[in-house]
């Protein structure tokens, strides 16, 4: 299960809004036969490309099939998992845990069982649904999963107060956090961190996924020469501002209904993006927004890094958590920790 979920997590930024998912198959006495992973959404998934993986002539007769989640019991893109296991002479599907989806929700498991094969569900239960948060936590609650990033110096500034300060982490963290945006469906930031840094917020320095961009802005100001205005990505506005949202180029504006205070606003800009498939945001900055989506209880998990060599005394503060951090790494000087938040569920109309 172990390299199940190994296999799983190289979906990560492809096959959203489905779930990543690793299989690995084993014969009657326990070697191995074959292994597949879920690739990219609406192609096939982990358990019937660990099955194209087999070699001619495989054996199947009293094998094991290790998969990370529930096997699928519906026709969507593909045609059920479950059935296609049902069919074969396996005697065994280890499930690591079960899939939320009320179009699966047990029934893939009943469908094995009924065909006489033998199931068992939990090993590694914790770390499957941990790979797969975003996807449960979308199903659940109609929400994007929220990631907040943010770098800062020693003494807890996120920049100076003229802006100059482009780069705190060095070159390793930026890496890393461009590997982040692989793996996520969209990268937010606020209107003064467009004005100021003109972001391009893709993935330069990894392989992968290139991420949709969001801005949320209150200033119609954003010059229209701007990277996030340039086509290349799919670009939301969610705006804030007083008034009609401003006509950029390149943007698809998310819209919200009038009089909501600044939380609820967000939160029915959130529920949208959550309909359009997009189930992880990646949120990094500015500082103010950082901040209100912390004191609104609209984030799930935040990686802060801090560069303990660098000082600025004055400057933009850093926002402030109050929940401790849960585990650190080391990225050169850099240390990034990581704090972790469960919401409750929002109550925003759809």
């Amino acid at each position: 299960m172990g390299r199940a979920l190994e296999l799983a997590v190289r979906g990560a930024g492809y096959v959203s809004p489905n779930p990543m998912v690793g299989c690995v198959i084993l014969d009657c006495n326990g070697a191995f036969l074959a292994e597949g992973w879920h690739g990219v959404y609406g192609g096939p998934h982990a358990e019937i490309m660990a099955l194209r993986n087999l070699d001619q002539g495989a054996n199947l007769v009293g094998a094991t099939v290790y998969v990370t989640l529930e096997p699928c019991a519906h026709y969507g893109k593909t045609p059920p998992c479950a059935l296609a296991l049902s069919q074969l002479p396996i005697k065994r599907v280890v499930i690591a845990c079960q899939d939320p989806n009320p179009l699966v929700a047990g029934q893939g498991i009943k469908m094995l069982e009924d065909a006489g094969i033998s199931c068992e569900i939990g090993l590694l239960e914790a770390e499957a649904q941990h790979i797969n948060r975003a996807f449960f936590w979308r199903l659940e609650q109609k929400m994007p999963y929220i990631t907040l990033k943010w770098a800062q110096t020693a003494d807890g500034f996120v920049a100076r107060n003229n802006f100059d300060s482009k780069w705190i982490t060095g070159s390793l963290s930026r890496t890393w956090v461009h590997k982040l945006r692989s793996e996520v469906d969209a990268v937010a930031v606020g209107g003064g961190t467009a004005f100021y840094d003109n972001p391009e917020l893709n993935v330069r320095n990894w392989h992968g996924h290139q991420p949709a961009r969001l801005v949320w802005a209150t200033r119609p100001d954003l010059p229209q020469s701007h990277h996030l205005f340039s086509g290349q990505q799919t670009t939301y506005l969610g705006w804030l501002g007083e008034g009609s949202a401003p006509t950029w180029a390149n943007t698809k504006t998310l819209e919200v209904p009038d009089g909501l205070p600044i939380a609820d606003r967000i939160a029915f800009q959130l529920k949208q993006l959550a309909s359009t498939g997009i189930q992880h945001l990646l949120v990094e900055g500015g500082s103010k927004l950082l901040q209100d989506l912390i004191d609104h209880d609209l984030w799930n998990e935040a990686w802060v890094g801090t560069n303990p060599s660098m000082h600025f005394d004055v400057g933009i503060k850093a926002p402030e958590l109050k929940i401790l951090a849960i585990a650190q790494h080391k990225l050169g000087q850099d240390v990034w920790s990581y704090h972790q938040h469960q919401l409750g569920v929002v109550s925003v109309s759809d």
